[in-house]
């Protein structure tokens, strides 16, 4: 918002509108099991998920790192990676490779949108989003409408519109250890997120149903303006 004011944006009437998410697709409704059923996993096994990509931005190594801390301690669990781009064996092969945690690892490629991914959000203990930068990301607020425990990184985009440890577990930025023990207490229950409240503010304030009819009023106002 405050970008928007420096390129001219008015100083009244002017607003933030999010992509907003389709509660048709993800919701706390879907029937669980689906994703775990195609990946072998047992309700048992404890299911980390990362939908972000690949690129340098996205700490993937980071998180790639935390595997053999978190396996001392949750031996029963698998890392789910969802590839957008790129290859993660041909990019991270060698860094899987060197902390041995090819066998806790699953790369399931690219996913679509709307007819697989709310599965995986939905089957998954916790996702995890912990880029270096980030402004509004809708992976972060698809998982929420799952009402599935989400660990991101310790940056601006999420302290107007919700409450650290309550909403979220934040983590700071590249901090191995940090995410490491974050994703062992969300595990164990030790660390908890209200995900019926955070559900209830994604619902309200990031839906795509409402931010469309913002669009559309905006739409309007610049004809009229014309």
């Amino acid at each position: 918002k405050r970008a928007g004011e420096l390129y001219g944006a008015p100083l009244i009437n002017n607003e933030v509108i999010d992509i907003g998410v389709n509660f048709e697709a993800f919701s706390p409704n879907i029937k669980f099991g689906i994703a775990r059923a195609k990946l072998g996993l047992s309700d048992n096994e404890k299911m980390v998920f990362f939908s972000r990509g690949l690129n340098d931005i996205y700490n993937l190594d980071i998180i790639i790192k935390t595997v053999p801390i978190v396996v001392k301690t949750i031996p029963n669990i698998k890392y789910v990676f969802c590839n957008l781009r790129g290859d993660l064996k041909f990019k991270y092969d060698r860094l899987i490779q060197e902390n041995k945690c090819s066998d806790y690892i699953i790369s399931v490629g690219r996913l679509d949108h709307f007819t697989e991914m709310p599965y995986y959000y939905r089957d998954s203990d916790v996702v995890l989003s912990v880029p270096s930068s980030d402004s509004s990301p809708l992976s972060v607020y698809e998982s929420m409408a799952c009402k599935t425990p989400v660990i991101i990184s310790d940056l601006p985009w999420f302290k107007d519109k919700f409450e650290k440890d309550r909403d979220l577990v934040i983590v700071s930025v590249k901090d191995i250890e940090m995410l490491a023990n974050a994703i062992i207490k969300v595990l164990n229950g030790e660390c908890t997120v209200d995900v019926d409240s955070v559900y209830e503010k994604v619902f309200r304030n990031i839906n795509y149903k409402t931010e469309n009819l913002k669009l559309e009023n905006l739409y309007t106002r610049i004809l009229k303006n014309l």
